[in-house]
C-alpha cells in the first residue's frame, strides 16, 4: 500500500472558508493531513467556530516564537507527525522560529505567499532582508496568482518553485437568490431601498471605510435612489457610525455568520470593497458568486485577474472617494449593466470554486515532494541557526548533539 504524503497545514485561526477547503482535502484522501491553528479565534474576528463540523485531525498549538521551551514543544510536535511537507504563511515570530525548527529537521516547507501593501505592513530593512532569506530557503512558494507570483520571485524564489493555488469560495452557499416576495422583505426588514451597495467585513479603517462613506455621500446628492449596507464589526465600528452619521441612506448590520450571509448579498445590488491594501479579500468571490458587480480598489492582490474592469465591475484608485462615487452612480443608473457584470462575475467564481483549491494543492505537494532541497547558502544558513535553536531549547543537549552531530 503507497503511503498517503504526510502535510502538515499551520494557519493563523479556523476561518470559515478555511475549514471549507480543509474538509475537502481530507474528503479526497489523498493527503495525510494535520491542521495547526496558532488560536480559535481573535478578538476582531467574530465567526462561529465549531470543531464537531471538522472533517480533519486539528489542534491548537502554542506559539514557538514566545520561549524556548514552545520551541521545544513545536519540535517534538513536528518528530512526533513527521510531516513530508508543511504548509505556513511566515510573517511573524512564530511563524520565523517554527521555521527555523523544520528547516533543522529537514522538513520541506512551503511558505505561504501574498502580495502585501504598505497600508497596511509596516516595512523595514531587516523585514526585507528576512524574507530573502526565507525565500532563499525554502523549498515552495504556495501562490494565489500572478501578484504573489512576482513577489516571491522579488525575493528569492525561481519560477520553478512557485505554485499558483486558487484561494477559493463555496460557491453554493452564495448562490442563493431570494424570490422576489422575500428580497423586498428583506430589503424591507434592513432599512434599504434603490440600488444597495453592500460592504461585508471587517469595521476598520485600513479596509478604507472613511472612503466609502464619503463616496456614497458624494454620490447620494446626486441620485437619492440608493443605500449603503455596511455589514460586520471591528475596532473601528465606532468611529464609523460617526463617520456616517447625519447621511440618510446608510445602514449598519451587525456580523453575519457565513451560512447566513447568502441573503444579504441576494438583497443587494453591487458590492463595494474599498480596501487600502488587502492580500487578497476573500469576499470578492462571494459577491461574484452570488452574482453581484464588484467595486473593488487597485491595492487588492490579482484584483485585475478578479475583478475584470467594465466587465465584472470596476478597480478604483485606494482611498479615490471621488473616483469610487463616479462608479457608484454609473452602476447606480444602469440595472443592465449591473446585470450583465454579475453575471459575468458569477461565471468566473463557479470556476474557482473549492474543487480548484484541493487539485492545485495536491499537485504542489507532489511537486515539492519531487523537488530536491534548496542547497545554497541561506538554506545552510538556516538550518544551521535552526540547529543552534534546538541545541539551546533542548532539556538534554547531549542527546540533541548525537541526532545533529
Amino acid at each position: 500500500m503507497i503511503r498517503r504524503p504526510r502535510v502538515v497545514f499551520w494557519d493563523n485561526l479556523p476561518s470559515p472558508y478555511g475549514v471549507e477547503q480543509y474538509n475537502l482535502l481530507a474528503d479526497r484522501a489523498r493527503l495525510d493531513l494535520r491542521v495547526w491553528f496558532n488560536a480559535r479565534t481573535e478578538s476582531d474576528r467574530s465567526w462561529t467556530v465549531d470543531e464537531s463540523t471538522w472533517r480533519f485531525p486539528a489542534e491548537y498549538i502554542s506559539n514557538p516564537g514566545c520561549s524556548l521551551n514552545e520551541l521545544r514543544r513545536f519540535s517534538e510536535r513536528c518528530r512526533a507527525f513527521q510531516p513530508d511537507v508543511l504548509v505556513s504563511p511566515y510573517g511573524d515570530l512564530g511563524y520565523a522560529a517554527g521555521y527555523l525548527v523544520t528547516r533543522a529537521l529537514g522538513i520541506k516547507t512551503v511558505l505561504v505567499v501574498q502580495r502585501t501593501f504598505d497600508a497596511w505592513v509596516r516595512r523595514a530593512w531587516w523585514k526585507e532582508r528576512a524574507k530573502q532569506v526565507l525565500f532563499r530557503s525554502a523549498e515552495a512558494a504556495q501562490v494565489p496568482g500572478p501578484d504573489g507570483d512576482a513577489y516571491a520571485r522579488r525575493y528569492g524564489f525561481p519560477a520553478e518553485r512557485i505554485f499558483p493555488v486558487t484561494l477559493t469560495t463555496n460557491v453554493g452557499q452564495y448562490a442563493r437568490p431570494l424570490s422576489p416576495d422575500e428580497r423586498r422583505e428583506h430589503r424591507a426588514r434592513l432599512g434599504v431601498e434603490g440600488c444597495v451597495f453592500l460592504y461585508a467585513g471587517r469595521l476598520w479603517k485600513p479596509k478604507g471605510l472613511v472612503y466609502l462613506i464619503e463616496a456614497f455621500r458624494q454620490a447620494r446628492t446626486v441620485n437619492a435612489a440608493m443605500s449603503l449596507l455596511i455589514i460586520g464589526d471591528g475596532v473601528d465600528e465606532g468611529e464609523l457610525r460617526a463617520a456616517a452619521e447625519g447621511i440618510p441612506g446608510i445602514t449598519f448590520s451587525p456580523f453575519v455568520q457565513a451560512p447566513d450571509l447568502y441573503a444579504y448579498y441576494a438583497a443587494s445590488d453591487v458590492f463595494v470593497f474599498p480596501t487600502l491594501g488587502d492580500p487578497h479579500g476573500q469576499v470578492i468571490e462571494e459577491a461574484h458568486a452570488a452574482g453581484l458587480p464588484v467595486i473593488a480598489t487597485s491595492a487588492i492582490g490579482d484584483v485585475h485577474r478578479r475583478v475584470a474592469d467594465g466587465v465584472m465591475g470596476y478597480v478604483v484608485p485606494p482611498g479615490d472617494a471621488a473616483a469610487l462615487a463616479k462608479r457608484m452612480l454609473e452602476l447606480a443608473a444602469d440595472p443592465a449593466r449591473r446585470r450583465a457584470m454579475g453575471e459575468c462575475g458569477a461565471v468566473r467564481a463557479r470556476a474557482w470554486d473549492h474543487d480548484a483549491y484541493a487539485a492545485e494543492m495536491e499537485t504542489l505537494v507532489d511537486a515539492c515532494l519531487a523537488a530536491g532541497p534548496r542547497a545554497n547558502m541561506s538554506a545552510r544558513v538556516v538550518a544551521a541557526a535552526g540547529r543552534v535553536a534546538l541545541y539551546v531549547a533542548a532539556p538534554s543537549r547531549g542527546a540533541l548533539h548525537r541526532e545533529f552531530p
